[in-house]
């Protein structure tokens, strides 16, 4: 990708004028007032050329078709005919996240997203039949998961944030965090530190915990980390009330550092071991998170027995995400339920709680502490919300790829509480929202692991 060759000068006459037809406004007008990720997707789609971004939105019918993926005629001039009535504001904000958020859906369910998309901000086919959001939209949500930063020491098998440590261009300033609690706080029932990174690598961290005592916050505080940090920092952290959820995918030192490369298990286990003991008293707020693999299936077991001996009070099994899909899971889900099954005797024996998915692969499982999962229904569009290092604002805490769009965007000062609502019930999170829990839901969404407790 080329070194940013749009800038903020470019957008002079949008930000005068952000009431111009989007039709009559040319793309490099408006790529300086997206974020990275959408900046990065247009101008692929623009090929970097100069010359195409001076074209008008209106005269971009064919770009339009091959960014919607769509083969309906009617529907890309639906589009078109939008952009005749949809301010340049508006399209900046809502449309193209959109473009972003229809490539990762297949091909032949794209129409149907667009026509979703269309119908929430109320432009849709002559003579179609609009449909009503099944569920009202609260005010905001009840859980708020906020990523501070994108960067990580580790480099997991299964996850692909390996950094190499922090990046501090990669984590959210301390002001904006501040914001966003004072923003969520009053009206969210639970805030988590946890993102595609290690929350613990944030110099000054200390002062980010800060915010939420400074504006009162009163719900559950949690954190999800790969406990690297130092034990005092994690000791403090239960002292000031927070659930501390350690990524733990083994019990033996071997798979461990394995699937967890960077970890060194001789420190770990102490560590965790003394923050079993601190948190002797309520030990339901020292968890571990354990993603099931292949490579780990005989660790499900010990790693219920080690929780018990080193004080952890709760175990989460989520099943690993891999993109190929995982058809071993059901080849070998007899295997898997038993083991499951084993872990769950285990578990009541020495009085720690366990949850376990309601479904392995493609198959329902059934067992005393299985737990419904986002696959089975899903409330999360309604009740949560992930905001990103870079306040790009998404559906789950599953890291879904949709975006409602960025809550502080490139430009001029925005006042972020307005614009949190303008996009929380905008046509991105509608869209969502009326495609859920459907036949032909977000490919992403399809054999979910999110557990609800």
């Amino acid at each position: 990708m080329p070194a940013e060759p749009f800038s903020l000068a470019d957008a002079t006459r949008v930000l005068a004028h952000p009431d111009t037809p989007s039709a009559y406004v040319a793309w490099n007008e408006v790529l300086p007032l997206t974020g990275a990720r959408d900046r990065t997707h247009l101008g692929n789609l623009l090929g970097w050329s100069h010359r195409t971004a001076r074209t008008p939105l209106g005269a971009s019918r064919g770009l339009f078709a091959r960014a919607l993926n769509l083969d309906d005629e009617d529907l890309v001039d639906a589009w078109m005919a939008s952009l005749a009535g949809v301010p340049i504001d508006d399209f900046v904000d809502h449309h193209i996240p959109f473009l972003r958020n229809v490539a990762s859906v297949g091909r032949e369910e794209t129409a149907s997203w667009v026509m979703a998309f269309l119908e929430a901000g109320g432009l849709v086919l002559e003579g179609s039949a609009q449909r009503k959001p099944r569920r009202e939209v609260p005010r905001g949500p009840d859980s708020v998961i906020l990523e501070i930063t994108r960067s990580c020491n580790f480099a997991c098998s299964m996850c692909s944030s390996r950094t190499g440590g922090y990046l501090a261009e990669r984590t959210m300033p301390l002001a904006v965090f501040g914001e966003l609690v004072h923003m969520f706080g009053s009206g969210a029932k639970s805030v988590r530190l946890n993102g595609y990174g290690e929350t613990t690598l944030v110099p000054g961290l200390d002062s980010y915990i800060a915010c939420l005592d400074e504006f009162g916050f009163q719900g559950i505080r949690e954190i999800i980390t790969n406990l690297s940090a130092p034990t005092s920092v994690y000791q403090n952290l239960l002292a000031r009330g927070f659930v501390v959820l350690a990524s733990w995918d083994a019990a033996s030192a071997e798979t461990f550092e394995r699937i967890r490369a960077g970890a060194d298990y001789t420190v770990l286990e102490p560590r965790l071991r003394a923050l079993g003991a601190a948190a002797a008293d309520h030990p339901e707020r020292l968890g571990l998170l354990f993603t099931v693999q292949e490579a780990n299936l005989g660790e499900v077991v010990p790693v219920v027995e080690l929780a018990s001996a080193a004080g952890a009070g709760l175990v989460i099994f989520n099943m690993v995400k891999e993109s190929e899909g995982s058809p071993w899971m059901d080849a070998r889900f007899d295997e898997i339920a038993d083991i499951f099954a084993a872990s769950d005797e285990t578990a009541q024996r020495l009085g720690v709680v366990v949850r376990i998915p309601d479904h392995v692969g493609s198959r329902r499982l059934r067992l005393s502490q299985t737990h419904r999962s986002s696959a089975t229904y899903c409330d999360r569009p309604w009740r949560e919300i992930l905001v990103r290092w870079d306040t790009e604002a998404t559906v789950c805490n599953m890291f879904h790829p949709w975006s409602y769009g960025l809550l502080v965007p490139p430009g001029p000062a925005r006042d972020v509480p307005r614009r949190f609502d303008r996009i929380w019930r905008g046509p991105n999170a509608s869209a969502i929202r009326r495609r859920i829990n459907r036949d032909v839901a977000h490919p992403y969404c399809r054999n979910c692991y999110f557990l609800y407790a």
